[in-house]
């Protein structure tokens, strides 16, 4: 069976149709090619901007090992570790891909001229940001200072 992609069924958004295309292909070379292509790209896309919080990268993690199960044949009878599969597919978890993005957008950001409004946007809630008791739990500044001290990045 060919994969039949064409610019209808992806403006109609049917990845449905898509996701079913991919998983018929007979090899699991062109799917994992396929997979780390469209799939990952798109479960990632936006994330430099996120603040996970543990229940967030959980769903992530458990459709992106889904995947990877279907691709590989196994089921969850065949239990099988998680980062065997990952191992075995030449993939990173999907928390990994998410701070090695995030780290690539503070190092951008980080490197930019001093006079450049998003730099100073930056800095100014890193070094003066106040918590509200009311507002989330968690925001973007300690998502990215747990980032940082987690490298052991100053």
């Amino acid at each position: 069976m060919t994969l039949k992609l064409n610019s209808e069924s992806i403006l109609l958004h049917q990845p449905l149709v898509i996701c079913q295309s991919i998983f018929h292909l007979q090899k699991p070379c062109t799917k994992m090619a396929v997979y780390k292509a469209a799939f990952i790209s798109t479960l990632v896309c936006g994330c430099e901007y996120w603040t996970t919080y543990r229940s967030h990268i959980r769903n992530l993690e458990s459709f992106h090992i889904r995947c990877l199960r279907r691709i590989l044949g196994l089921t969850w009878a065949d239990r099988v570790a998680h980062t065997t599969i990952l191992e075995s597919t030449g993939c990173l978890s999907i928390e990994c891909l998410i701070i090695s993005q995030q780290l690539r957008w503070i190092g951008h950001v980080i490197r930019m001229p001093e006079n450049r409004l998003l730099r100073k946007l930056f800095y100014r809630e890193l070094i003066r940001g106040h918590h509200i008791p009311s507002s989330q739990k968690k925001r973007y500044r300690d998502h990215l200072h747990s980032i940082l001290k987690l490298f052991n990045i100053p």
